[in-house]
């Protein structure tokens, strides 16, 4: 099914298969436990998500100290293109997985497409832990509420951030996190060494650290904020320890600037950084073109390797793109091979 969230054309691959084994007896009473407040008043947050974020956790969970070639996060396919078509990202490869083909125009016609192949490379682990850095846009565009329910893009955000982090340390209590806010420039919140108490109350808070309507966001100052936090060393070794994730949240109309390329040049190139996307946008036809955005923002990567997802009037689809991201990055299959709509 197609989602009126995207703001381009479609791109048909058949849904991959589930590899979870079925949650162990005692998880669902765990995860109701888990702080979903803020998802949970009055059927807002995306009318019952809570529960489908619930199924997730729960299979996430049970999954995690066995998560092998196979976490996938799937349903009926769909798009996250803009509606300029954006152009391909090449055919190269993940340093960790290897595609046997994903255009289905390859494919000749009324044929399936090739199933997808993942492949690790020897001695790299499966599950090895995650330095997740998030970069919340914090420009007047996030306190829209272009949702059903009123609530702006912000609150969504938070709700969905505080899910995020709670399933993702159950999955592995070494995972770590750190918060920059977007301004003009990017600007570090909290570091990874803080108690992850400190960082669940300040993501609770981000809404009053909205500020003005900002002009474009200076990428390169992100990248300086990642090379003051990441080991260059560590994320080009073949046999990965960790690995470096940026989750970059942006909101505005504005294509982002980036005026110093030499350090996104150098970390783009290392097999253990990644840079996913969420990009919240207005519903097309709008006084701007988002799909100039999404395509500098997809052009990041040159090897597809990270996801990039796209949100305009559905909530839901904030949910389920921050749900898909909880996969390790050395394990998900690239989002050309797959179906990321997530209903």
């Amino acid at each position: 099914s197609s989602s009126s969230s995207s703001i381009g054309g479609s791109r048909s691959n058949p849904p991959q298969q589930s590899h979870f084994q079925p949650h162990p007896p005692g998880t669902e009473q765990q995860l109701k436990d888990l702080h979903l407040s803020d998802a949970r008043s009055e059927d807002t947050k995306g009318h019952g998500l809570v529960e489908g974020l619930r199924t997730v956790a729960a299979t996430a969970t049970s999954a995690a100290p066995h998560l092998g070639a196979g976490f996938s996060l799937s349903s009926s396919p769909s798009t996250t293109s803009p509606a300029a078509a954006s152009p391909p990202r090449g055919d190269a490869a993940a340093p960790t997985a290897e595609v046997a083909s994903s255009d289905p125009a390859q494919a000749p016609t009324g044929a399936t497409p090739p199933a997808y192949k993942h492949k690790m490379e020897p001695g790299t682990s499966h599950n090895v832990p995650e330095r997740i850095l998030f970069v919340v846009d914090v420009s007047a565009e996030m306190k829209l509420a272009p949702f059903k329910d009123k609530e702006s893009r912000m609150q969504h955000t938070i709700a969905a951030l505080r899910m995020f982090i709670t399933i993702k340390q159950r999955m592995n209590r070494h995972h770590s996190f750190a918060l920059a806010l977007l301004r003009e420039q990017c600007e570090l919140l909290l570091d990874f060494d803080a108690p992850a108490d400190d960082l669940m109350g300040i993501v609770a808070g981000l809404g009053g650290m909205i500020g003005e309507s900002y002009g474009p966001a200076d990428l390169s100052s992100v990248f300086d904020v990642v090379r003051q936090h990441a080991s260059e060393e560590e994320l080009q070794k073949a046999d990965l320890q960790s690995v470096f994730r940026v989750v970059f949240i942006y909101s505005r109309p504005n294509i982002p600037t980036l005026p110093r390329t030499e350090n996104c040049e150098r970390f783009t190139s290392f097999p253990g950084f990644f840079f996913d996307v969420v990009y919240l946008h207005d519903q097309p036809p709008t006084h701007y073109d988002p799909s100039l955005v999404y395509d500098f923002l997809v052009r990041l990567d040159k090897a597809d390797r990270y996801h990039t997802y796209n949100i305009s009037n559905k909530s839901k689809r904030l949910y389920t793109s921050l749900a898909a991201l909880l996969a390790h990055p050395l394990q998900r299959p690239p989002l050309s091979a797959v179906d990321n709509s997530l209903g």
